[in-house]
């Protein structure tokens, strides 16, 4: 058969228990997540009038108020961000940003155990405690496949220095080893 271009009507709806549902990402424009409340969970009482609800007129109640709702206060073309749309996203990062948000949600570039000095304005952290803090986390999150460090290493240049002050590095000897 020949092939044609066709419209995509399709309009999924997806409801999970899980923690990670869908892949989303910063910018996300395909999918709308959202944290439904179980304050009614098990409530037979309140879905049944519901159900009796909608059985009585409900449904063409909800059509009409559908029907003549004024899509011109809203862009429907904008995904809500919502906390559960951004707890998504984090599910979705790969394991060196996810990482680094814990990092900078701990304010801290490495565990508490090897944090280091602020001097002028500038913080000197050595790459084998970041590495090292990283596959902890991976081992605590569970991560099955943490990055190398010169892989571990390019992350941090490319995506943490700024183009006008890349990141130095520093001698052995001037690591105090």
């Amino acid at each position: 058969k020949d092939m044609y271009t066709a419209r995509n009507y399709v309009r999924l709806f997806c409801s999970s228990n899980a923690d990670w549902i869908v892949p989303t990402g910063f910018g996300e424009r395909r999918f709308a997540v959202f944290q439904v409340s179980d304050a009614h969970m098990q409530d037979r009482p309140y879905f049944e009038a519901i159900r009796h609800q909608m059985e009585t007129g409900g449904r063409e109640a909800l059509l009409y108020y559908l029907q003549h709702f004024d899509l011109g206060s809203i862009d429907v073309f904008v995904v809500p961000k919502t906390a559960a749309l951004v707890k998504q996203t984090l599910h979705s990062m790969e394991s060196v940003p996810r990482w680094w948000h814990q990092r900078l949600a701990d304010e801290a570039p490495t565990s508490v155990e090897n944090r280091p000095e602020w001097t002028d304005r500038r913080i000197l952290v050595r790459c084998d405690w970041m590495h090292s803090d990283y596959l902890k986390f991976c081992k605590d999150h569970n991560e099955r496949w943490p990055v190398d460090r010169v892989t571990f290493g390019r992350w941090l240049r490319e995506k943490l220095s700024p183009k006008d002050q890349p990141i130095e590095r520093l001698r052995r000897r001037d690591q105090g080893k």
